[in-house]
C-alpha cells in the first residue's frame, strides 16, 4: 500500500501500540511500532510538505479531489491521501515493488538531482 509510515493502525486492537502497516489496508500485513496516533497533526505547514510538481496545498489539494481536512497542519490521514494521490496521477503503484529491502541505493551517472540526467538508480535488494 502506498505511504509507508504514513498508513495509521489502531494500536487498541494490539495492546495499545500505535503501528504503522504494510499490506493492503485492511489491517494485515506488517506492523511496525509507530508515533502515529489517531488525533496526530502534522507539525509541518503543508504548504512545505508536497512536491515541486504536485501541490499540497489546501486548494490544490481539493481540486485533485483528495482534501478532506483543509488545515494548514492537517489530520496525518491527508498527508496518506496526498502520497496516494501522487502515486495515482504520476502512474507509480506499478513501479513499486513492496516488502523488499532495500541495501544498497546508488545514483548513476547523469542521474544526480537537478542536472536533468534522469538516468536512474542501481538497487542492491
Amino acid at each position: 500500500e502506498v505511504g509507508g509510515t504514513w498508513v495509521y493502525n489502531d494500536g487498541s486492537k494490539r495492546g495499545g501500540e500505535s503501528c504503522s502497516s504494510s499490506g493492503d489496508g485492511d489491517g494485515g500485513g506488517h506492523h511496525i511500532h509507530s508515533s502515529l496516533y489517531d488525533n496526530l497533526r502534522v507539525n509541518l505547514p503543508r504548504e512545505i510538505m508536497g512536491y515541486s510538481d504536485y501541490s499540497f496545498g489546501k486548494e490544490a489539494s481539493a481540486e485533485a479531489g483528495f482534501s478532506r481536512d483543509g488545515r494548514r497542519y492537517c489530520h496525518h490521514s491527508e498527508v496518506l491521501y496526498y502520497l496516494r494521490s501522487f502515486a495515482q496521477k504520476f502512474g507509480l503503484e506499478d513501479l513499486v515493488q513492496r516488502d523488499t529491502l532495500v541495501e544498497k541505493a546508488e545514483p548513476l551517472l547523469g542521474g544526480g538531482v537537478g542536472d536533468g540526467g534522469g538516468a536512474g538508480w542501481r538497487l542492491t535488494l
